[in-house]
């Protein structure tokens, strides 16, 4: 009665409250950034990046004063703080933007951001994807500066100035970046079937929900294996034979 009736129960409440936050709390995909170059090129990364996942929590920028960042005292966050927070899981990853990463877009040159994360797999992932749609845009806009640039200058048959260069290129990066952030084809992710077009976020079960009909089909399939490793047992020793 043990294994059949009151262990199935407990599990199922203990599974039930873990899965919905009730001793862990609420899951928080917090991504740390240290951005170096601090202007406004940077910035427009890092609102890149939230655009793509609204879900994800920059650390420090994003900190309020409940604290969401789990930064303590300090508030603030150095690079060797950092990654014993990403090894911890405290965070999904940390993202370094180098000094200089601004005027190296303004002079269309290449430019190299760092992306630490733990070796869990799949941890970061969701930081990963939505830096990686990021720097799409950006490397987008970069690519469309940079042709038409070369459209005037092929227009206009005469060579510019480099400070007319300069403000030129970094017009063109602005329009091209707006461009990049206007999404002209989205998906809509949602389950077939469900009444007044429910996301499939929407549908996830949790809690009891979730754990009710796991553990219960768990135990069930148990119980179903130890009754046939009963018939076998009898087929092999004849008892219902020799009861008959």
């Amino acid at each position: 009665l043990i294994s059949l009736l009151l262990t199935p129960v407990v599990m199922t409440v203990i599974v039930a409250l873990v899965n919905a936050g009730t001793f862990s709390g609420t899951t928080v995909n917090r991504l740390d950034v240290i951005d170096q170059d601090g202007t406004a090129s940077s910035k427009q990364l890092l609102a890149a990046i939230r655009s793509a996942n609204p879900e994800l929590i920059l650390c420090p920028q994003d900190n309020t004063a409940k604290d969401v960042c789990s930064l303590g005292e300090a508030g603030t966050l150095s690079e060797s703080a950092a990654l014993d927070r990403v090894a911890k899981s405290t965070s999904l990853a940390l993202l370094e933007i180098p000094s200089g990463y601004g005027a190296s877009l303004a002079e269309l040159k290449s430019v190299t951001v760092v992306f630490r994360s733990s070796s869990n797999f799949g941890a970061s992932q969701a930081a990963e994807q939505a830096v990686e749609a990021a720097l799409a845009q950006v490397n987008a806009a970069a690519v469309a500066s940079q042709v038409g640039l070369a459209a005037i200058h092929s227009l206009q048959g005469q060579a510019q100035s480099a400070d007319q260069t300069r403000q030129m290129s970094g017009d063109l990066y602005q329009v091209a970046l707006k461009m990049e952030q206007v999404q002209a084809v989205q998906v809509d992710y949602s389950l077939s079937g469900t009444p007044g077009g429910k996301t499939l976020g929407g549908q996830l079960q949790q809690g009891l929900g979730q754990s009710v009909p796991g553990m219960g089909i768990m135990f069930a399939l148990m119980n179903i294996f130890t009754g046939i490793a009963g018939l076998i047992v009898e087929r092999q020793q004849w008892t219902l034979q020799r009861l008959a």
